[in-house]
């Protein structure tokens, strides 16, 4: 079995600390989502827009912060850790790096395809389109109706 090499620490530092914000990442957005906003607690599709209007702007960085962002770093974290194990397997570090940087791209698409699937609905749909807007009134009138 082969020993693990030197690499530069600069590009180990960055694997650190990239290691370190996914973990943040993780452990900022899932009490955000189920505490903060109570996602999944919100069945109703009209009490599902008006939660997803009222907490646009948060749930918009949320999602900046563990779909995009957390693709990049990702990234970085995979190629950190390919230098530094390549020496003592070199083929499974070939095929984690590979899943470590598509899972990356997966990651960075999907925010892609939300942001295109919200435009659609908000393009689609004229009420959800007003609701998304900030249309108080037409928020209250599908809450009491």
């Amino acid at each position: 079995m082969k020993t693990i090499g030197r690499t530069s620490p600069g590009r180990q530092r960055a694997g650190g600390l990239a290691a370190l914000y996914l973990a943040a990442a993780y452990l900022l957005a899932m009490p955000f989502f189920l505490l903060v906003v109570d996602y999944p607690d919100v069945t109703d599709p009209v009490r599902k827009v008006v939660l997803l209007t009222s907490h646009h702007g948060s749930m918009h960085v949320m999602y900046l912060v563990t779909y995009v962002v957390f693709g990049i770093v990702l990234a970085v974290l995979a190629l950190a850790l390919h230098e530094r194990l390549k020496g003592a397997a070199a083929s499974m570090m070939r095929v984690a790096t590979t899943v470590g940087l598509l899972w990356a791209f997966v990651a960075r698409a999907s925010k892609h395809r939300h942001d295109a699937a919200e435009h659609d609905v908000r393009d689609q749909v004229p009420e959800v389109h007003a609701a998304v807007r900030g249309g108080t009134e037409y928020h209250l009138s599908l809450i009491h109706s």
